[in-house]
């Protein structure tokens, strides 16, 4: 099977869940297909939780 481009598909997903728990939740793509680093694993996102002002 060829490669599943999830990329798009996390950039909805993954912000909407996150804002479900807690609305502070940042997200960020590190790597992930079609758009995959050298040397980074290969589905990586990053959560941040934001302080508050």
């Amino acid at each position: 099977m060829p490669l599943f481009p999830c990329r798009s598909v996390g950039l909805v997903e993954f912000p909407v869940f996150a804002r479900t728990i807690d609305a502070r939740v940042v997200t960020e793509c590190l790597s992930c297909p079609p758009e995959t680093q050298q040397g980074t694993p290969y589905c990586s996102w990053k959560f941040t939780l934001e302080e508050a002002e």
